[in-house]
């Protein structure tokens, strides 16, 4: 019944912890430098308007005239990850206390894994009793790695489990290399009174603009040459505000030792590369070039 709440606006006592993570982690396609900017703006108040809605003692107020509410934080963080970030792998898995008994050392077997001691992986336990969470390796073997249950069970089965991300740092403005990003925002009081009011939270990813020039000679040969980046670009990305290809590299191209007649074309332009056509009339001719590419972001 609605006339049983004690205030309408906000249900239940103010929770000392609450974390949020971001439903979707950015994915870049490919491994970038990338400058991340943090939009994060938050407001501490007082949930209540009346003294006897505080169930604090007296002598731990801070403001007893709830003119200021200092006593909240709000921090966000990111992770990153070389990997695709969406990445779902296979694998069976076993928790126990190494003897057959129950215990907290969880067992995931998968061949030839390439995870790393330190880093933090989603498992989901599709069978047996394991349970959903965002765990560290703690050790590893060429085909298996080790985590922690938060609780003793014996139990086995199988799994899947995500990219392998770092672990949560605190967000500050600045470069990160990563193909994935997830972030999560962490809140806290440490007064019931008291509570906290995201006003905006997000982030502005930006690739910077880059221009890769070749200065020694590469021979066209007498068929079309196809021409690798030294460093890939950024060219847009589905999920990214930037549509896949919608940014391609511009190719400036100069000829060393044309000849009257000579011209180019070229063709097959992506993140990684270009192909390139020189002739003369309809026949190929074997010419000495060089190029600037000029687009957005350094990949690898």
């Amino acid at each position: 019944m609605i006339d049983t709440l004690s205030q309408i606006d906000f249900l239940g006592d103010v929770a000392s912890t609450g974390t949020y993570e971001f439903a979707n982690p950015l994915d870049l396609g490919s491994t970038m430098d990338t400058k991340l900017t943090r939009h994060f703006v938050t407001e501490s108040f007082y949930a209540g308007s009346f003294i006897d809605q505080r169930t604090e003692l007296i002598d731990t107020w801070n403001d007893i005239d709830q003119l200021t509410a200092f006593e909240t934080n709000a921090a966000l963080f990111v992770a990153t990850t070389t990997q695709d970030p969406a990445l779902s792998t296979s694998g069976t898995y076993t928790i126990n206390n190494g003897s057959g008994g129950a215990g907290t050392i969880i067992t995931i077997t998968k061949a030839s894994h390439g995870y790393s001691v330190g880093s933090f992986v989603v498992v989901d336990f599709t069978t047996g009793t394991g349970v959903d969470e965002n765990y560290q390796i703690i050790s590893k073997t060429t085909d298996t790695f080790t985590l922690t249950s938060a609780t003793s069970l014996n139990t086995s089965g199988n799994c899947t489990y995500g990219a392998e991300f770092s672990d949560f740092n605190i967000f500050t403005n600045g470069v990160l290399r990563g193909r994935g990003f997830k972030f999560k925002v962490e809140m806290s009081s440490n007064d019931k009174a008291q509570t906290i009011l995201l006003k905006e939270l997000g982030y502005t990813a930006t690739l910077n603009r880059r221009v890769e020039t070749v200065n020694s000679l590469i021979a066209s040969g007498t068929s079309t040459k196809a021409v690798v980046f030294q460093d890939k670009f950024f060219t847009g990305f589905s999920g990214t505000s930037v549509a896949a290809g919608a940014a391609l590299p511009t190719i400036g191209i100069v000829i060393e030792n044309a000849q009257s007649g000579d011209f180019f074309s070229l063709s097959s332009i992506s993140s990684t590369g270009f192909s390139i056509d020189i002739k003369n009339g309809s026949s190929f001719v074997d010419r000495n070039f060089k190029y600037t590419a000029v687009g957005f972001g350094r990949g690898s």
